[in-house]
């Protein structure tokens, strides 16, 4: 297949996931109209985009494989990309440190990071979903590891921010 097939084809499966995921949206907003909507435009925005996030997410997956299918040949891109995953599996970590002991400060530095560390927290699974399908297709072994490694992080470090988020609900209050 020649290259320019080859772009065309992932691209057309990235266009089909950006309408699924807007198609899928919309029907959500239409679903949840009413005055509970009104009241609480907000957060019912911010849901609307989260959950624009994870369909755009997930249906990227089998394009981004295909990418990745044709990418098995370029050693470059497989170093390049499992350093990178790497270095973005570590801000995870950080993200997860600074949230726990920067909730308590309010006026700080740290306080005002730990707010914008919960963005980075939320889309942790999809990253780590995201390492694991590119190690799914990683050529050599190094590779693999590497952005296993990267998945693995990933998921760890969301796990403390989910029981965090989820103890109120099994604390008796």
């Amino acid at each position: 297949m020649p290259a320019k097939a080859k772009v065309l084809l992932v691209l057309g499966g990235y266009a089909f996931a950006f309408g699924a995921a807007l198609v899928l949206a919309y029907v959500r907003v239409r679903m949840t109209s009413g005055p509970d909507r009104d009241a609480s435009a907000g957060m019912y925005a911010f849901g609307d985009a989260m959950w624009f996030l994870f369909l755009l997410g997930c249906a990227t997956i089998p394009a981004t494989g295909l990418a990745l299918y044709f990418l098995r040949s370029v050693r470059t891109f497989w170093k390049i990309f499992s350093g990178v995953a790497l270095a973005v599996a570590a801000t995870a970590a950080a993200a997860t440190l600074i949230f726990f002991f920067g909730r308590s400060e309010s006026t700080s530095l740290l306080g005002k990071l730990s707010s914008l560390s919960v963005l980075r927290i939320l889309v942790e699974p999809i990253c780590a979903v995201m390492w694991t399908v590119a190690a799914i297709f990683a050529p050599e072994r190094p590779f693999r590891l590497a952005l296993l490694g990267a998945a693995a992080i990933e998921a760890v470090s969301v796990v403390p921010a989910i029981l965090l988020w989820i103890s109120p609900f099994f604390s008796g209050r």
